[in-house]
Parts: structure tokens; sequence; C-alpha cells
């Protein structure tokens, strides 16, 4: 083997090595942001699912409230119908 070919080898070895350095790289960049992400929006669900939750209570306790007064609205309409109705 002359020195050349040694040296094409050894270029060679370290070539591939480079190569698969910088792929496993590119992975574990690609992973660890994924992660991140994948964390963000888990928090964003979570945070969405609380006050998605508060915002339905204050509707029910709106409408509550409302549904109230629109049953005390219809009484009084029917006692002031049947006093037009008695006259």
């Amino acid at each position: 083997m002359t020195e050349w070919q040694v040296f094409g080898i050894i270029a060679a070895l370290v070539s591939f090595v480079a190569i698969f350095v910088g792929i496993a790289y590119s992975y574990a960049k690609s992973t660890t942001e994924l992660n991140v992400t994948l964390k963000e929006l888990r928090k964003f669900i979570d945070d969405f699912k609380e006050s998605n939750g508060k915002s339905h209570q204050r509707m029910f306790e709106w409408l509550e409230e409302h549904d109230d007064k629109f049953v005390d609205h219809d009484k009084r309409i029917t006692k002031l119908e049947e006093k037009e109705n008695e006259h």
C-alpha cells in the first residue's frame, strides 16, 4: 500500500465519521426541538382547557340567572293576563 492509498482510506474514514456525526447531531437537535414544541403544546392545551372550563361555568351561571328572570317575568305576565281577563 502506498502512502496515498493510506491517506485516501484515512480521509474516507474521517469523512464517514464526519457525516455520521453530522446526521446524529441533526437528529438530536430535531428531537430536542420537537420535545420542546410538544411540551409547549401540552401547556397551551391545558391552559385552554382550564380557561374554557371557566368560560363555560360563567356562561352557565349567566344562563341560569336569566332563566330565573324569565320564569319570574312569565309569572308576572300570566298574573297580568289573568287580571285583564277578569275585567
